[in-house]
């Protein structure tokens, strides 16, 4: 178990990003890419948040449908890259989120 108040810290952008990077960039916190300020899924509920590693190993988390989704490696090289959040396989991905949020709600 971990502490909620570390959870919410590694889940927020990080102080430095938002004093150092271009708005496109306010995505990561410490250790997770959050959603908090809309710019990793543009559609999608503000307090999503993941974590992913080599090779598209995404856990995608969105804590009031107390919902977790793991994805496995994607076939398209080069499109697990969290900065890529334009290619086709990312909106792909989004468009998946969006339907799983959908359902949670119907």
């Amino acid at each position: 178990m971990i502490p909620e108040s570390w959870l919410r810290e590694a889940t927020t952008v990080a102080p430095d990003i938002l004093a150092n990077s271009p708005e496109n960039m306010w995505r990561y916190g410490h250790g997770f890419w959050t959603n908090q300020k809309g710019k990793l899924w543009s559609d999608l509920p503000r307090e999503g948040y993941t974590a992913w590693g080599a090779g598209g190993h995404y856990v995608i988390v969105f804590p009031s449908y107390a919902l977790v989704v793991v994805m496995n490696p994607t076939p398209y090289p080069g499109a697990s890259q969290p900065y890529e959040t334009h290619t086709v396989t990312w909106l792909q991905q989004q468009e998946v989120l969006r339907l799983i949020l959908d359902a949670c709600e119907a």
